[in-house]
């Protein structure tokens, strides 16, 4: 009888500090200006729905944009898409006020200027980022010129956005070794072929992942699996549209 009590007792503890924690996202996101709260719910909708979704809550090691970083010109509204622009610049900053409220274990949510007009920001999954690194830890160290262990890979280029090698940010990106190392080629195999995954209708309310493959390859056949049931997941996390409080969620691992 002792066990049955001490048994429930730990579970109600649990529950309640879940639900404390889950209070504790939404205190913070209160305390936040409503102005600057709209700017957060439009830029975790755009990372969400631009593949950040699938490293949020898939094992997609790493999605990235990209923004233009100075004042606007004609050339840059048709090159740029001004509200995607828009979107990532003023959300990005905007972040950068508040980020210290939401700390994560699990992610990093990375900006770096890349030069005087164009700014990166990446969504990097910690734990899928070494596992990738780790199965293919040869290729790594062989494609980068170095001799250092996986630890080291994720903390000093990774995490840093260092990495230019086509075959290494496919492998990153989640197209898988096969995909990365055909599009790597000078000359791409005829059979390459733009493809998106998990297929799927131009209506579906999350897009699929964009990126050229071999589509009978065994990495792509995986990654279509892969993919659809990763969607299924944040198309049912999403359903309510609450981008900012969701995204915070699962960001700092108060939801699994």
């Amino acid at each position: 009888m002792k066990k049955i009590v001490a048994f429930i007792s730990f579970f109600f503890a649990v529950m309640l500090c879940c639900f404390a924690e889950k209070l504790d996202v939404r205190s913070c996101i209160d305390n936040i200006p409503k102005e600057d709260r709209q700017i957060l719910n439009r830029f975790f909708k755009h990372l969400v729905l631009r593949q950040g979704g699938y490293t949020l809550l898939g094992d997609k090691p790493l999605t990235d944009w990209f923004y233009v970083n100075d004042d606007w010109s004609f050339n840059d509204f048709l090159a740029w898409h001004s509200y995607s622009n828009y979107v990532l610049r003023k959300g990005w900053q905007t972040w950068l006020r508040y980020h210290h409220l939401f700390p994560s274990q699990k992610f990093i949510l990375k900006g770096i200027e890349r030069d005087s007009s164009s700014f990166e920001i990446a969504l990097i999954n910690r734990e899928a980022c070494l596992h990738a690194i780790k199965e293919h830890a040869a290729l790594f160290q062989k494609r980068l010129h170095i001799e250092c262990s996986c630890d080291e890979i994720f903390e000093n280029y990774v995490c840093n956005l260092c990495i230019d090698d086509p075959l290494l940010l496919g492998i990153l990106f989640g197209f898988g070794v096969e995909n990365a190392k055909a599009f790597a080629q000078p000359h791409r195999p005829p059979a390459m072929q733009g493809f998106a995954l998990p297929k799927s209708s131009c209506f579906d309310a999350i897009p699929p992942v964009h990126f050229a493959c071999l589509p009978n390859a065994s990495d792509t056949k995986r990654l279509q699996n892969q993919y659809k049931r990763w969607q299924r997941r944040i198309k049912k996390v999403f359903q309510k549209a609450e981008w900012l409080e969701m995204f915070l969620s699962y960001y700092t691992g108060v939801c699994e």
